[in-house]
């Protein structure tokens, strides 16, 4: 039998129902994305790369964590990935897996922490290598992200990330 600390509890359900709220705000989901994003695992559920054409990029550093993430639209209703970074762990974190960086792409069920190999510049483009649990979780082997246009918000998010995670990401610029 283990014991449990209801404190710890109460700080696990805090730290994702913060995290939770983090997330949608930065993306300001409606109710049309849990539709659009279900429409789009029917069709790419199987694909083996998950590629987005991504519009929209932003870079938010609030203090607990470094969001960087782009979507198909400012709106954050359609295609998105987004990679989130803790700025500080708490011990917590650390025991339950959610201490390194965590990637989603377009909905909260394919997400995980620790699902990211290396990200690296190629051309124009944004490749991520997936760890095993990555690749299930997120349900693709690769993902590729293409911006429409590449400015200093996503030089500036993939060197602080970088920085941040100690080359933990093997991020290559």
């Amino acid at each position: 039998m283990v014991a449990v600390d209801i404190s710890d509890l109460t700080r696990f359900r805090k730290t994702v129902q913060r995290r939770t709220r983090l997330i949608r705000i930065f993306l300001r989901v409606n109710r049309e994305r849990s539709a659009n994003s279900r429409h789009s695992r029917r069709k790419g559920a199987n694909d083996m790369n998950y590629e987005l054409e991504a519009s929209f990029a932003s870079l938010e550093e609030n203090g607990e964590s470094l969001v960087l993430a782009f979507a198909a639209d400012e709106s954050g209703a359609g295609k998105y990935v987004m990679l989130q970074f803790p700025l500080r762990a708490e011990e917590q974190d650390r025991r339950l897996g959610m201490d390194g960086l965590y990637v989603e792409c377009d909905d909260q069920s394919r997400g995980c922490y620790l699902g990211v190999e290396s990200i690296r510049r190629a051309g124009d483009r944004i490749e991520i290598g997936l760890t095993e649990k990555g690749k299930q979780s997120l349900k693709v082997q690769h993902v590729c992200i293409i911006p429409m246009s590449w400015g200093p918000t996503i030089t500036q998010g993939l060197a602080r990330l970088d920085a941040l995670s100690n080359g933990e990401y093997n991020v290559q610029l």
